[in-house]
């Protein structure tokens, strides 16, 4: 008697090494049919034939499981190494990118950073030289040293100051010095306006005086007017001809 193996069993149900379920399970209906009792009576150990044939099934069946299933874990196993293969090739490769972005950022930053240092910074500190350069001086010429304006403005004033004061005579207003809007305003930069205190009568607004503000005393010089309303001369005086505004003779 040949020994139950494998092959044994697929000669029982005469079948092909490569079957598959389909096949096992057509053998054995085959088979089953063929040998069954109740169909071959007249040939002996029938039932001992049904029983191989139902251990050939049996034993099939479960080697092809078997076999499927070593399949599906050897595939499952080869899926597994492989994602976590690519998982480690993807997660490398993330970190090779991360490390070539940082160094790309870092390159781009320093290159920057350079170009900042070289080009912009030399010409941000230009412009801002150029600027003290031109505005400096302004500041220190509008500080320490009164500016053109100044004088000019004040004179400008003071006879102004003077036409003003002769209108009001002429419609019979007050003469008051203090009634007078050139004279009485107090919005004057580098000096400030006075009565002629030397006169009497000072608080007419026919004379005033401008003085330098105790800051521009050494730089600026004083100036008188007075209206003559007898002759309609109006006479300028300063006090230093050295100083601007101020002619030889002491008028301006």
């Amino acid at each position: 008697m040949k020994k139950k193996s494998r092959d044994y069993y697929l000669e029982i149900l005469n079948l092909s090494e490569d079957f598959n379920i389909y096949a096992l399970k057509k053998a054995y209906r085959r088979e089953a049919k063929k040998w069954h009792p109740d169909l071959n009576k007249e040939i002996i150990l029938t039932e001992e034939r049904i029983k191989l044939i139902n251990e050939a099934y049996e034993f099939l069946k479960t080697s092809k499981r078997r076999i499927a299933t070593k399949g599906k874990e050897s595939t499952s196993n080869a899926y597994q190494k492989e994602s976590t293969s690519n998982a480690y090739q993807k997660e490398s490769t993330k970190r090779k990118e991360s490390t070539s972005n940082a160094y790309q950022k870092n390159a781009i930053r320093e290159k920057k950073s350079r170009f900042f240092s070289l080009k912009v910074t030399p010409l941000i500190m230009g412009v801002i030289l150029i600027t003290l350069i031109q505005i400096f001086p302004r500041i220190l010429w509008k500080v320490y040293s009164p500016p053109k304006y100044y004088t000019d403005s004040i004179k400008a004033s003071l006879v102004n100051g003077i036409k003003e004061c002769f209108n009001r005579y002429l419609e019979k207003k007050s003469t008051k010095f203090s009634d007078s809007q050139f004279f009485s305003s107090n919005n004057y930069e580098g000096y400030y306006m006075s009565t002629l205190v030397s006169i009497n009568n000072s608080n007419t607004c026919f004379q005033a005086q401008a003085f330098p503000e105790l800051r521009f005393k050494d730089k600026l010089t004083r100036f008188d007017i007075e209206l003559n309303l007898r002759t309609g001369i109006i006479s300028k005086t300063c006090d230093d001809p050295s100083k601007y505004g101020c002619n030889e003779g002491n008028t301006w």
